[in-house]
């Protein structure tokens, strides 16, 4: 009951924290079957939560060892976590892992869904990293118990525009099934071969999972080209007409990025992409706002906004206390963004109890207070429309001629290779 009832009122936190959440692949997972979700690992608590929120049978976590309270455990049974330790918790703590294995071992055997972070690590880059063997270990110790049972690993990229800025996109892409199966005899004659070689078939899968930025250099010009290619997608450009999902999309255009076997080809698209980021900084004007810029929906949007506007004051002492607080408690931007969603969402729920009782000692109607969420939501949509008309305003043509010229340059270059991709 617990979890059902958490589940719903994270996913709500979702729907108001990210602008767009898209899951792709999930009819590639068999309810019926015990399946191990391989991830990769770039938040600290984002990409669990995501994808238990946005599926329709439940998951069960392996969670760090070291935040688990005895006077907490029915929270964390209820919640379908179960510790694992690591090195650097002691090696009395590491020892607790056989009970925890046995608790996964059982859960599979009763056709659970089990998610696992394989990078082994957490760290926020736009990139692929190792995969570690726990989860091959984890399934061939399950099968030890019933050869028989029909265990996949789906390997699963969780892929951020910007975890770490307010109403950003997610793109969820569940991989095809990895049969445990297929490795069991060579397990049954070399474990340790048969170890690496599911290890390395979860790897090719995740590979196909997570949007990738080969080197540390494109890792900024990377991540506009994303923006480039997933907005022009949405806003029905021609990225739409030539991909059917904004991920395909964007990994094909990451994939052209990262090729450097034309070099004359990548040095004038890597400068084309630097010359826009340079202007686009300039004007201090994001991509989906350069968009709008030739959008005839800007003015009514710019008032829409304004006449919401109060709305946004009303709802913002949430956002604006749990930012505050996650900026100076987390530690690392790995965990900013899961601490801010979590508080946001609680310091949101706990306000709009709130407000009924605030509005009685103002003598006004408490259910008056139901437009405030309503109005919120409504702002969402129109949300940095008076910005662009601002700009629209005040920047000169030429500049205006120039962004989306080197834009447009970026797309019909990423175009043609995407044609070429598919065809």
């Amino acid at each position: 009951m617990l979890y059902r009832l958490l589940k719903i009122w994270i996913r709500t936190g979702y729907a108001m924290f990210f602008r767009r959440v898209y899951i792709r692949g999930i009819e590639k997972v068999d309810v019926d079957r015990p399946s191990i979700f391989a991830v990769n690992h770039p938040s600290a608590f984002l990409e669990p939560t995501l994808i238990a929120t946005h599926v329709s049978f439940p998951v069960h976590f392996l969670t760090r060892g070291d935040v688990f309270n005895r006077k907490f455990l029915w929270f964390f049974n209820a919640t379908n976590q179960v510790p694992v330790f690591r090195f650097k918790d002691g090696f009395n703590q590491l020892r607790n892992n056989q009970d925890s294995f046995e608790r996964c071992y059982s859960k599979l055997l009763d056709g659970a869904k089990l998610l696992i972070f394989c990078e082994g690590s957490m760290k926020w880059i736009k990139r692929m990293r190792g995969v570690q063997p726990g989860a091959a270990k984890l399934a061939f110790g399950t099968l030890e118990l019933r050869s028989d049972l029909p265990l996949v690993i789906h390997p699963v990229g969780v892929n951020y525009d910007d975890h770490t800025r307010f109403r950003s996109d997610v793109m969820v892409e569940i991989g095809d099934p990895v049969e445990v199966a297929t490795f069991w005899e060579e397990y049954n004659v070399n474990g340790r071969s048969a170890i690496k070689a599911l290890t390395a078939e979860v790897h090719k899968g995740l590979a196909n999972s997570v949007l990738h930025i080969e080197r540390d250099e494109d890792l900024k010009r990377g991540a506009l080209l994303w923006d480039v290619v997933k907005n022009d997608f949405l806003a029905g450009g021609r990225m739409k007409q030539i991909f059917s999902n904004p991920f395909t999309a964007v990994d094909a255009a990451l994939e052209c990025l990262n090729d450097r076997s034309d070099i004359k080809a990548y040095s004038d698209i890597k400068n084309t992409i630097d010359e826009y980021a340079e202007l686009a900084d300039c004007q201090g004007i994001r991509d989906d706002q350069v968009i709008r810029l030739k959008s005839g929906k800007k003015v009514p949007g710019a008032l829409l906004e304004l006449i919401l506007m109060p709305f946004a004051l009303l709802n913002g002492p949430p956002l604006l206390f749990a930012t505050f607080v996650s900026r100076i408690a987390t530690p690392s931007v790995e965990f900013y963004s899961s601490v801010r969603m979590v508080l946001f969402t609680l310091f949101y729920t706990f306000y709009l109890l709130l407000l009924p009782f605030v509005f009685v000692l103002l003598s006004i109607n408490w259910w008056y207070f139901v437009f405030i969420p309503i109005g919120g939501w409504l702002y969402l949509q129109v949300r940095g429309y008076f910005n662009v008309f601002i700009k629209s305003l005040l920047m000169p043509k030429n500049t205006k001629d120039k962004l989306h010229e080197r834009r447009n340059k970026i797309l019909d270059y990423f175009g043609t290779f995407g044609r070429e991709k598919i065809s």
